[in-house]
């Protein structure tokens, strides 16, 4: 009797590329196209046509290969260790259901450096996804740089690194879209020198609804009141919602009575929608208070402040007199 052979099958799938190497791709991935962004590769890569099918022969910027997309296909981009980019001109992302994937870790994963008043990336289209890149400003940034513009729904930021290494008012603005995530990720404010600008918020939600930060990590490392920001997320419009989940909020200061990121009075209008849960808010230095967020409702919060510190239970951003939605508080 004989015996009976199934075949097994396989996601790996090779793509041929004219004149190249072939490539091995896991199909789960996507079935749409795939392209490879290294900026290293200045002799065998290019910003044309026929380039980015393989990892030997890549484009050199992102923008090339956001060219060559194809809209709601699943095409993915995976941007090379060591990648970089200085943009002064911002990078527009319109291409529907484009993935943008940074390989590398630390600070050798692929990074994005905004010089001038532009937004670095502009994620104009839907179901965008955008993974593990750094974003950094640069000396030469403006009150009206930002390192990234959100303007499309079922958006998806992941693991990325935000940093402000020099005078900018926001780092990212959502300024229109329907379920926006910022999933983990890193929000660094290094500013410790300049006065000469107020930073504003690592978030601004202006328009945006069912928007969503999670387990992400803020840093307000100024040494000075101008330099941190005053408020970390911002709800924006009235019609605007936010929720902030698992978050840290680290905020430091050494100058005496002043606010680590300006707290708001609860009974504003800036984010009556907003809801912050099971966060934790650390004031370590003396001497300062950390209103980090404009928030109307939150719950399961812990704050941690220096035995020393004014304004201890200003954490969050909203007055003791205000009694609304104010559950399972946790000062330490």
């Amino acid at each position: 009797m004989g015996t009976t052979k199934t075949k097994t099958k396989t996601p790996l799938f090779s793509r041929k590329s004219p004149g190249g190497m072939f490539a091995i791709v896991n199909e789960t991935l996507t079935t749409g196209n795939i392209y490879y962004v290294d900026s290293g590769q200045t002799t065998t890569g290019g910003t044309t046509a026929g380039y980015g099918t393989n990892p030997d022969q890549p484009f050199t910027t992102v923008a090339s290969a956001l060219a060559q997309c194809t809209a709601s296909n699943g095409d993915m981009l995976f941007v090379m260790p060591g990648h970089a980019e200085t943009l002064t001109t911002g990078v527009s992302v319109a291409k529907i259901g484009v993935s943008i994937v940074g390989l590398g870790n630390g600070d050798n994963r692929p990074t994005i450096t905004v010089n001038g008043a532009i937004d670095g990336w502009n994620l104009s289209a839907d179901d965008i996804r955008v993974k593990n890149i750094r974003f950094v400003n640069s000396t030469s940034s403006t009150p009206r740089t930002r390192l990234l513009r959100v303007a499309g729904s079922d958006i998806t930021v992941e693991g990325c690194r935000f940093e402000l290494v020099d005078q900018s008012s926001h780092m990212i603005s959502i300024i229109s879209g329907d379920n926006i995530q910022f999933l983990g990720g890193e929000y660094i404010n290094a500013n410790v020198t300049l006065a000469s600008l107020h930073p504003q918020t690592a978030i601004l939600n202006i328009g945006g609804t069912r928007v969503l930060v999670k387990g992400g990590r803020f840093n307000d490392c100024g040494a000075k009141k101008a330099e941190r920001w005053r408020t970390v997320i911002e709800g924006g419009a009235l019609a605007s919602s936010t929720e902030v989940q698992d978050c840290t909020f680290i905020c430091r200061g050494i100058a005496t009575a002043t606010r680590s990121a300006g707290a708001s009075d609860g009974t504003g209008t800036q984010s009556p929608t907003m809801a912050t849960i099971k966060c934790m808010a650390i004031s370590p230095s003396a001497n300062t208070s950390a209103g980090a967020l404009y928030t109307y409702t939150y719950q399961y919060v812990i704050e941690s402040y220096n035995v020393a510190a004014i304004n201890k239970h200003a954490l969050i951003g909203v007055s003791t007199s205000d009694k609304r939605a104010k559950t399972d508080i946790i000062y330490l």
